[in-house]
């Protein structure tokens, strides 16, 4: 064992410190003392929590985590909730099945989608899982400083629906992987409510920075979406791959 963990030890110094200081390229990584300590223990004691009757306090303990990300952290109103997911990708999946749902029904032909050019492959990803047509996933023009443009995407949804098709589910994002923009949330909520469409809030990346003042301002209008994607082993340096805390959450009505 000794020799093992020396191998290993060996094996991560060759690579990338991601939760250093000096680290400014590409996202994912923990390093926190307490986040491997709850690993370890979680591991440890394997009990098996997806049941409030077999794991009451645990149960009790994983609802309390939701609560906090979709009201303290995003601001959604009394009710909301969430689920806890394998990654981003599963919880925008989520997502999107939930405004199908909502939206479309069992009647899924003519369904659109509108994101941006910036936005996380997994939203292409998961509406083509979700059954909607790639012809149907519109790429909405940005404006010269890298966000969506809510004009232009206001006249796509009208042009669409005057063709036939039903536009159902619009995501913006906040805090884009590649340039950390932020889309104009709170224009784009209300073309939402307009259009009648789901509105869904990419923040895998940028979320949890509504923890902090300026933040908070930047990330104004969270409280307005339908669902929201957020990542803890990004901003909050959670344990990944595999880890159950890539979270969404949204309003329940």
């Amino acid at each position: 064992m000794k020799a093992l963990l020396a191998r290993l030890d060996e094996a991560a110094d060759c690579a990338l410190e991601t939760a250093g200081p000096g680290h400014l390229a590409y996202i994912p990584g923990s390093g926190l003392y307490s986040a491997a300590l709850a690993e370890f223990y979680n591991r440890a004691v394997n009990r098996y929590g997806g049941l409030a009757s077999v794991a009451p306090d645990l149960a009790a303990l994983e609802e309390s985590v939701i609560r906090w990300m979709a009201r303290d952290v995003c601001g959604l109103p009394e009710g909301s909730g969430g689920l806890l997911t394998s990654g981003g990708s599963m919880a925008t999946f989520s997502a999107t099945v939930a405004a199908r749902h909502d939206k479309l029904g069992e009647e899924l032909a003519g369904g659109t989608v509108y994101t941006t050019a910036f936005a996380h492959h997994s939203v292409a990803k998961a509406a083509r899982l979700a059954g909607i047509r790639a012809a149907h996933i519109r790429t909405v023009p940005h404006t010269p400083d890298l966000r969506m443009d809510p004009e232009a995407a206001a006249a796509m949804i009208r042009s669409d629906r005057h063709a036939g098709l039903r536009p159902f589910l619009l995501v913006a994002t906040a805090g884009t992987t590649d340039t950390g923009t932020v889309d104009p949330l709170p224009q784009l909520a209300d073309l939402a409510r307009r259009e009648d469409v789901w509105f869904h809030i990419d923040a895998a990346y940028g979320g949890f920075f509504r923890l902090t003042a300026r933040g908070s301002e930047r990330l104004a209008g969270f409280e307005e979406a339908d669902s929201i994607t957020l990542d803890p082993h990004k901003t909050l340096f959670m344990p990944r791959d595999g880890d159950p805390l890539d979270q969404g959450v949204g309003q329940v009505e």
